[in-house]
């Protein structure tokens, strides 16, 4: 293993920790503080666990699998529920209500299916029961995976956290590449930068709202189009600028080592000197 290469994952390990449990936190204080929602925060503190394992790059030992592992569980068992509960009233509602909630259900369980998924891959690879092979399938995998979080476009800190928690821990798990390479650059770098992406997002989307209440209600007259204008550039450059780092997240993988493609190389290789 190239310990350049190392280093450098090994700091996007730690800033990615670091930025999770900052978000974790916030969403445990919200939902045992606020909202007093046991469950969620019982979820958070799985997350918040397995974020300070990045941060300490403790996850690959064999010691913590069995507790990763268990962490993980907790993410299958609430999206599991989340599942049911959306199947549940969709098959509840009727009529002119089954239209209105029929596309926020639909790409509710569409989410919650991936999430489950993912969580289940999370929970088995850290537990050394199962191990991912081929870079692609991976990459295909998370892709669709970004997609289908994507898909219901809701800004709820704990559902992000949490998304953003299985990129990642199915990113990093592979071992790193015993050779520098170019391709993975793209995607170290914007783990680097998550924390600064994290903040400018928040930072933006709190700005669009200290706007609104401070600006004179619509229908008023007094409400200038320039704050209106500026409200909507602030509220959806935050989550563009979240949604570019998701995307470049799993070019990490190029970085990464995966038995299939190394076979595959060697192979190459031995019938090239034939």
């Amino acid at each position: 293993m190239s310990r350049e290469l190392n280093k450098k994952i090994r700091r996007a390990e730690f800033f990615s920790g670091l930025a999770l449990s900052i978000a974790t936190g916030l969403s445990l204080v919200i939902g045992l503080v606020l909202t007093r929602r046991l469950w969620l925060t019982v979820k958070m503190a799985a997350i918040f666990f397995i974020a300070l394992m990045f941060a300490l790059g403790k996850f690959r030992e064999r010691s913590a699998g069995a507790v990763m592992g268990s962490a993980f569980s907790v993410i299958v068992v609430s999206y599991a529920y989340d599942f049911y509960s959306d199947l549940s009233l969709l098959f509840d509602c009727k009529g002119e209500e089954l239209e209105i909630f029929m596309r926020s259900a639909v790409t509710g369980m569409i989410r919650s299916a991936f999430v489950f998924a993912a969580a289940i891959m999370c929970a088995l690879i850290y537990m050394g029961m199962i191990s991912i092979t081929r870079r692609r399938t991976l990459m295909i995998f998370l892709y669709a995976f970004i997609a289908a979080c994507l898909l219901p476009f809701m800004l709820e800190l704990s559902n992000i956290v949490t998304e953003i928690t299985l990129l990642l821990s199915l990113c990093f798990i592979p071992e790193n590449s015993s050779t520098e390479t170019k391709l993975g650059k793209t995607g170290r770098l914007s783990i680097l930068f998550f924390p600064i992406a994290a903040a400018v997002s928040a930072l933006m989307m709190l700005s669009s709202v200290l706007i609104m209440a401070v600006v004179p209600l619509p229908g008023s007259g007094e409400y200038p189009a320039a704050f209106l204008v500026l409200e909507k550039v602030l509220f959806g450059a935050g989550p563009i600028i979240m949604i570019i780092m998701l995307l470049l997240f799993p070019f990490l993988l190029f970085d990464k080592q995966f038995n299939y493609d190394t076979q595959k190389k060697l192979q190459k290789a031995e019938d090239a000197l034939k």
